[in-house]
């Protein structure tokens, strides 16, 4: 429904939609010279159709027949539009990620067999990439899933980037880095502070010559033509493990001049990605999964994303904001017990379809980060523990609840309807928590190293409305390893080795509960009570 679309009449050649103006107001031509204009009008639980007709060379009464026609075009389009439709968008983390790869395993996690259907990905607008379908059900939405492809957004790291990130990393105070990173830091201090040791009471023990000779030989024996070999396997076989696994961080991390241009461009492939799932009218509810490093992208699209649209708006006639109200009660509690956290979550999804009433265009719902190294946000995201505090307070990383002081959360926007001024609260640019429920699963570690090393809590780190679940899966060489970073999305078999006292969810049960997408019991309550004219407005792409 986009201007110079054809728009139905009785009995004749249809008509066209010259103009889509603010409101979702449309102005219509006939090929006989009528003309008329219709508009969609919502106050709280009633909408009305206002037809006004400007006459024409035919008979009036043809005339209003040609409006009323189109008219209940419109109408039948909107209660088309009512059907609710959801997207679930994927993003991968590091490693030499092949394109689909992370998205089939995903989806064979979410569906059974015949539940998903491979088709054309006409978005992401990449032809290495599809979409995978989850079928409507009776609770279920129809669900797109797509992929965040950006592995290809980052070539030709080196060694040396990734050393000079780590380096600047080291050189750090202890108590500039995260607490569970310390004993990390000590022991690497340690080990270098031994070899410096050895090496002193080496030269000492057998002087200088000695030392020169010891070289000389293990470079003689290097020379041979089997260890050479082994060696030069050796050194590569380090320098790929080390590449692929560390290199995608350095990269997006260490904002150095040399990867900015890597940073941009895997934000904005994300941000276009963004876009076009909420403009094109034809998703109401949007879902972010990042993985490893693909939840620090996650949480960035979002925190870039709001920064757009957080100010637009509709148009309403009467402004009414009780769940702003109530959500702001929640602001400057601590969300201790579960039963807290349940009415935090319940209170940003009222706030969510609220916003969504008065016209504000965010489709998205909620972010799940799964093993994200967020967890040690203070040394990846900021120098300190106290930088990360200053750039929360200066609304630079947005954390969830929003930080709050006193008028700060929202901004006041007016504008004019029916030549009466209006105004409207409007969340400010540090506030995308307020509407997106944050769930956060990680495998709980031992010594960063039984367990998922990577992953682990948020709630200590970027706020206390932040639901961190954590998960536990089978066998138990996956769950108390690092292969658990991986173990996110996989079913597991039946594993007997699991403690009867371990009440943790398994994981891929803990994210089909978070992403939710058994959704379509609130959403379509939720699209019940959405005003005509947004929907007619997003279909025409106003």
């Amino acid at each position: 429904m986009v201007v110079g679309a054809p728009f139905p009449r009785n009995g004749s050649m249809p008509g066209q939609i010259e103009e889509v103006g603010p409101g979702a107001v449309f102005q219509v031509s006939f090929p006989r010279g009528e003309r008329a204009s219709l508009a969609i009008r919502a106050d709280g639980e009633r909408s009305e159709l206002v037809v006004t007709a400007r006459g024409g060379d035919a008979a009036a009464a043809e005339g209003w027949s040609a409006v009323l026609t189109g008219a209940q075009y419109l109408i039948d389009e909107v209660r088309k539009r009512r059907h609710a439709r959801q997207a679930v968008v994927v993003v991968h983390g590091i490693g030499n990620q092949r394109p689909m790869a992370t998205l089939r395993r995903f989806t064979a996690a979410l569906a059974g067999p015949g539940e998903m259907w491979s088709k054309p990905d006409r978005v992401s607008r990449s032809y290495e990439l599809r979409r995978h379908q989850l079928r409507g059900t009776h609770d279920r939405p129809s669900t797109d899933i797509f992929e965040l492809y950006w592995a290809d957004k980052v070539p030709g790291t080196k060694l040396k980037q990734i050393t000079a990130w780590l380096r600047s990393l080291m050189l750090r105070r202890p108590a500039d880095v995260s607490r569970r990173l310390r004993p990390v830091f000590y022991l690497s201090y340690g080990v270098l502070l031994t070899l410096v040791i050895a090496s002193v009471l080496l030269a000492v023990a057998v002087g200088v010559d000695g030392v020169s000779r010891l070289f000389s030989g293990v470079a003689g024996l290097a020379k041979i033509g089997w260890v050479s070999f082994l060696l030069s396997v050796a050194g590569a076989a380090v320098n790929t493990v080390i590449i692929s696994t560390l290199g995608d961080a350095a990269r997006y991390f260490d904002d150095v001049p040399d990867n900015i241009a890597v940073r941009q461009s895997i934000r904005d492939s994300g941000m276009s990605l963004l876009r076009r799932l909420h403009t094109e009218g034809k998703y109401d509810r949007i879902v972010v999964v990042g993985h490893s490093l693909g939840s620090v992208i996650g949480y960035d699209l979002i925190c870039r994303y709001w920064l757009e649209v957080h100010r637009s708006h509709g148009r309403p006639p009467i402004v009414q904001q009780a769940a702003r109200q109530e959500f702001t009660g929640w602001l400057g509690k601590s969300i201790d017990t579960q039963a807290d956290s349940n009415g935090y979550r319940e209170a940003q999804r009222d706030l969510w379809r609220e916003y969504r009433r008065l016209g504000q265009p965010w489709l998205i719902t909620d972010l799940i980060t799964l093993g994200s190294p967020l967890t040690f946000a203070d040394t990846l995201l900021a120098r300190s523990p106290d930088d990360l505090q200053t750039r929360v307070a200066q609304f630079e990383l947005p954390v969830c609840p929003p930080r709050y002081d006193a008028g700060e959360l929202t901004v006041n926007e007016k504008y004019l309807v029916d030549g009466h001024m209006r105004s409207i609260k409007m969340l400010n640019h540090g506030a995308p928590f307020a509407v997106v429920r944050w769930t956060n699963l990680h495998f709980p570690a031992r010594w960063l190293l039984f367990g998922d090393p990577i992953g682990g809590p948020l709630a200590p780190v970027l706020g206390c409305g932040i639901k961190d679940v954590p998960v536990t899966t089978s066998p138990w060489i996956r769950r108390r390893t690092p292969l658990a970073h991986t173990a996110y999305w996989r079913r597991p078999p039946d594993d007997k080795s699991r403690s009867a006292d371990d009440k943790k969810p398994e994981a891929t049960r803990a994210l089909l509960d978070a992403i939710e997408l058994d959704s379509g019991r609130w959403l379509d309550k939720h699209m019940a009570q959405m005003p005509w004219q947004y929907f007619i407005a997003e279909e025409a792409g106003v």
